[in-house]
């Protein structure tokens, strides 16, 4: 038979809804990091400066749609002041080029340059069948040359049924 636990008089367990002295919650340490993310705009800085590993942050980020909501907010912010002190660059030494790719890095949707290419499938039949003849008069080897040109008649072909799905 299992002995009863002692109680220590000295340390008493928590009543029900309060803390345990010296643990530090959940909450307390997102709020921390957040804080901590807002002065120093980096989460590996921000974590270490939290006490935390920056996994655990990444996993808050994943699985707890509040803190995400909280730290998408918290990286505006700082990309707003990152925008705010580019603004002032024209009066001051402070290196334009670093500020912009502080900015490409923290919001990439922004100021990332972007192309979009789209051919619809008679442009990418026409490009194909030129590269085709460009092979046909460039590769002497007859064999090779069929070969390369069946190939990118079946990516062509492909390409079609995928778009087609």
């Amino acid at each position: 038979m299992a002995k009863p636990k002692r109680r220590n008089p000295s340390n008493p367990s928590p009543k029900k809804g309060q803390a345990t002295p010296g643990v530090v919650r959940r909450e307390d340490r997102k709020a921390k990091f957040l804080e901590e993310f807002g002065k120093h705009g980096f989460i590996n800085r921000a974590s270490t400066a939290a006490g935390l590993h920056r996994d655990t942050v990444l996993e808050w980020r994943e699985n707890d749609a509040d803190f995400d909501v909280k730290f998408r907010a918290c990286n505006d912010n700082i990309t707003e002041d990152l925008e705010s002190l580019l603004h002032r660059r024209a009066h001051s030494d402070i290196s334009a080029t670093a500020l912009i790719f502080a900015l490409k890095a923290r919001a990439p949707e922004k100021y990332t340059e972007r192309r979009k290419i789209e051919l619809d499938t008679k442009t990418f039949e026409s490009f194909v069948a030129q590269v085709t003849g460009v092979i046909k008069r460039l590769v002497t080897d007859g064999e090779l040359r069929n070969s390369i040109a069946r190939e990118l008649l079946d990516l062509a072909t492909n390409a079609n049924t995928a778009k087609a799905a």
